[in-house]
């Protein structure tokens, strides 16, 4: 479940609350990940989306670079454009299986992708 809210004058609410009299200003960022958030939602502004992984991908796309992004209401979340490389190792064992592993400790070299 993703939540989608704005903040105006009353605080923060889910942005199929905001009332549809008034205007609003928005960022750039903001603009692009509300296109696609109505893409999902089917040309409605949501205040939540259940996505699957398809949509999910789509609207991280969005969410790249975007400068106010929190899980709940915790510390801001960096979402990054940047491919990242898994370190995994690949081993062909004996019996024709690939045995897939990841290191024992991935080093903030190996996780950050900015």
């Amino acid at each position: 479940m993703v939540t989608l809210e704005g903040r105006w004058s009353r605080g923060r609410v889910p942005l199929s609350a905001l009332p549809m009299n008034q205007s609003f200003s928005m960022s750039p960022e903001d603009a692009r990940l509300l296109d696609k958030a109505e893409e999902l939602a089917g040309n409605e502004t949501p205040g939540g989306l259940m996505l699957n992984l398809g949509e999910l991908t789509q609207l991280l796309d969005a969410l790249a670079g975007h400068p106010r992004l929190t899980l709940g209401r915790n510390p801001p979340l960096v979402v990054s454009a940047a491919a990242w490389r898994v370190p995994v190792e690949a081993t062909l064992e004996t019996s024709g299986e690939i045995r897939l592993n990841l290191p024992a400790k991935l080093s903030a070299a190996d996780t950050d992708c900015r």
